[in-house]
């Protein structure tokens, strides 16, 4: 009975001072070892019994660690979820917007197409306003060239209204610069010994044939009367020459002349013409 209480003691102090494994060590018989009488049978039931208490903690953690795994999964599938969700949303704003955007153009196309006529008329009319500035700068530039010293006022004023009534009356506005520069010098207020007066030279008995109220002089009652009798003469006499030849003269002289088998023409002509081909000269494109 002494001997194997006293080897029960012996394995009992031997499993108390059996060393505690560390997480992560591997139990070997050579570290642990055998004290006092335990034999390597006792020590390898120590060891199993050991390893058993230390295995359901190596478990728990493997389980949280799943779990964690499993939370963020679930976390970032969420996230994923309303990522998308917004996505769609944008693209659904985004889609209406172009839609609306189609239909406005849509409209406005056919607003277009509707008013199409008025649009062209309009085209048509800014057209023919900056067709007729161009004319009359044209008109201006020339006057300036035959006249350098004329004031340039007067220069625009007498452009804008022989470019406006060579228009009204079918004239060329050319040959009506030549007349005002042959007839007054660009000269509204001269006079001749005759009475003639004005720009375009109109002679005094005009006004009662023509009921003319307004002053010779004015620049724009000379060129518009002046320009409805050479309109005159020129359906009388069919000829430019003839018709200027009476304008200057007078229809009396340019009849006797003709009565008798002469030449009317005067030496008016010949200068209204070489002035008026200087001017067609400085037209751009003319041969």
């Amino acid at each position: 009975m002494e001997r194997g209480d006293a080897k029960m003691e012996a394995s009992e102090r031997t499993s108390s001072e059996l060393p505690r494994l560390s997480k992560g060590t591997r139990p070997s018989l050579r570290k642990v070892g055998l004290h006092g009488g335990e034999t390597k049978d006792d020590a390898k039931a120590n060891l199993s019994a050991l390893l058993r208490e230390r295995a359901p903690r190596f478990g728990s953690a493997s389980i949280f660690v799943a779990i964690v795994l499993q939370v963020v999964v679930v976390l970032g599938l969420a996230a994923l979820a309303r990522l998308v969700s917004v996505r769609l949303e944008n693209l659904n704003q985004l889609a209406h917007a172009q839609s609306d955007t189609v239909e406005r153009l849509v409209r406005q196309s056919v607003l277009l197409a509707a008013d199409g006529e008025t649009l062209r008329g309009q085209v048509a009319d800014l057209r023919a306003f900056v067709a007729s500035r161009s004319a009359e700068d044209v008109i201006f530039l020339k006057t300036v060239i035959i006249k350098p010293k004329i004031d340039r006022p007067r220069a625009r004023e007498i452009s804008r209204l022989v470019h406006k009534y060579a228009s009204l009356h079918g004239q060329d506005p050319d040959l009506v610069l030549a007349m005002i520069a042959v007839e007054s010098d660009f000269n509204p207020e001269a006079v001749s010994h005759m009475g003639a007066t004005g720009l375009m030279q109109v002679m005094p008995q005009w006004k009662k044939v023509l009921g003319i109220q307004e002053s010779l002089t004015d620049p724009e009652t000379s060129i518009k009367y002046g320009l409805q009798i050479l309109g005159f003469y020129k359906s009388m006499y069919k000829d430019i020459e003839t018709a200027l030849t009476a304008y200057n003269r007078g229809p009396g002289p340019v009849d006797s002349a003709l009565m008798r088998g002469r030449d009317p023409t005067n030496k008016y002509v010949p200068r209204v013409m070489k002035t008026y081909e200087i001017l067609k000269a400085l037209t751009v494109g003319e041969a």
